[in-house]
């Protein structure tokens, strides 16, 4: 029984590895379609890397890629350079009837606008595949939110 919890256990630094390795994949992937933020590692409660375009940019809007460390889940939102855009946006989401994603409760105490979890119960033992599914995911969320956005 002890080597079964051993195997499931991925502790905080091979989490932190795994981001590495996505973002490395994206930009190794999208480098001309997305420019790349640092990987954020500051809280032992999750980490993230923000992609951004020059059209998003325009607009001071960015996704982020998130993983959650306590809850074990990979997710991506929308967020803005501050809380002044984050706000507009999410005034506009607000007031629309387009509900496909989770709107954030209030941006106050919230990087993200709107959210999605995209890989509920990640497989660390098996990374070229929840790299594709992280991947997959987070195009399908990205392509729809510029389609609304354009």
């Amino acid at each position: 029984k002890q080597s079964k919890q051993c195997e499931n256990h991925v502790d905080n630094h091979q989490l932190i590895n795994y981001m590495k390795e996505l973002r490395a994949f994206f930009h190794r992937e999208y480098d001309t379609r997305f420019k790349l933020g640092n990987l954020y590692q500051g809280n032992p409660d999750f980490s993230y890397f923000s992609l951004t375009t020059e059209e998003l940019k325009k607009q001071k809007l960015k996704f982020v890629i998130i993983l959650n460390h306590k809850l074990r889940y990979f997710s991506i939102c929308l967020s803005g350079q501050n809380k002044s855009i984050r706000k507009k946006y999410w005034e506009i989401f607000r007031g629309s009837d387009w509900n496909k994603y989770h709107l954030a409760a209030s941006i106050n105490d919230s990087l993200s606008i709107i959210d999605q979890t995209i890989v509920e119960e990640p497989d660390f033992n098996n990374k070229i595949h929840l790299t594709e599914q992280i991947e997959r995911e987070s195009l399908n969320f990205i392509n729809e939110i510029n389609d609304l956005l354009e």
